[in-house]
């Protein structure tokens, strides 16, 4: 597909989209992408700005989770068996994910946990533990 016919893809599918939150997360993509500049602030929606402001509030309550604490749920979800209270909670569909991932992990397939945490470190350095 040559430069011309992808730009102009492009444009349709823009053109005949009214989902503002989508657009926003396009606009901003195509930013990083196509600039190799970080979004800025004022290039957020109203919707990602909330959610950003969300967070941070989070942060400052004390209501985030280490990234370690998170790699470790994830490894005892991939390794063991869920407790049923955690069972309970979950949808058939989310259930299947976890066995499938289990599968693949048995197997060796996929990455493994410390990967995937490098893998998102490089794609957000932010998320580095300190």
């Amino acid at each position: 597909m040559s430069v011309q016919e992808i730009k102009q893809r492009i444009y349709h599918l823009v053109d005949e989209n009214d989902n503002e939150v989508a657009l926003g997360q396009l606009l901003q993509n195509a930013n990083e992408l196509l600039t190799d500049q970080p979004a800025t602030l004022a290039d957020l929606t109203p919707e990602q700005r909330t959610r950003l402001d969300n967070a941070i509030q989070q942060h400052r309550d004390g209501k985030t989770v280490s990234n370690e604490t998170v790699l470790e749920a994830v490894n005892r979800i991939l390794s063991v068996s869920l407790d049923a209270d955690v069972r309970e909670d979950l949808t058939d569909e989310q259930i299947d994910g976890i066995e499938k991932a289990r599968q693949e992990y048995r197997q060796g397939e996929g990455i493994s946990v410390n990967d995937m945490k490098h893998k998102l470190e490089q794609k957000w350095p932010q998320l580095k533990s300190r």
